[in-house]
């Protein structure tokens, strides 16, 4: 006894109009289901927003870390109501600024402080004027609030400088004042 199969013939169907939507749709299927796959694994892969705003002292090197309390001691002093810790405060913002840690971020965080001594108009335009705080006039040099107001200007022109803007020419002005007769800015 022969078990082998019996030969039948199949036929092929061959349309040659357009597929439906439908057949469209189920022929891109198994593709769709890859892309969904790959989107959702590269999503859970990038880090979100809160990783990079927690600073935790096991993800932010040690040197990051020091940058960042030094950057918050120092903001927190140029807002003092003392003009002598605000004049400190923004010199070492300048100063923290220069820093190779001082990102794009960073840079427009501490661009903020100058914002307040340099907001009141009436207050640069006396420092502009050479009358007011020229070379002749020590005691107008080496007030305290107008010292904070020069070195709100040398911090402008140093975050202005990482950001590629141009500082408005009375800034410049103001951040060439000497804050001690015997010592150039």
């Amino acid at each position: 006894m022969n078990h082998a199969p019996s030969r039948s013939a199949i036929d092929v169907i061959v349309h040659t109009g357009d597929a439906e939507w439908w057949q469209i749709v189920a022929a891109l299927g198994p593709l769709v289901v890859l892309l969904v796959a790959a989107i959702g694994w590269f999503a859970q892969r990038r880090p979100t927003v809160a990783d990079a705003v927690a600073f935790d002292a096991e993800t932010i090197p040690a040197s990051q870390s020091a940058w960042w309390s030094r950057a918050r001691w120092a903001l927190e002093a140029s807002l003092d109501d003392d003009p002598a810790k605000r004049e400190v405060g923004l010199a070492a913002l300048e100063l923290l600024n220069t820093s190779s840690i001082s990102g794009k971020e960073e840079t427009l965080i501490i661009a903020e402080a100058w914002r307040g001594p340099l907001r009141d108009r009436t207050a640069t335009r006396v420092l502009a004027d050479k009358n007011s705080f020229g070379e002749g006039n020590r005691q107008d040099r080496t007030r305290p609030e107008e010292r904070v107001i020069v070195r709100a200007a040398r911090l402008r022109l140093s975050t202005d400088r990482k950001q590629g803007i141009e500082s408005p020419s009375w800034v410049k002005e103001i951040a060439k004042r000497p804050l001690d007769p015997k010592v150039s800015p």
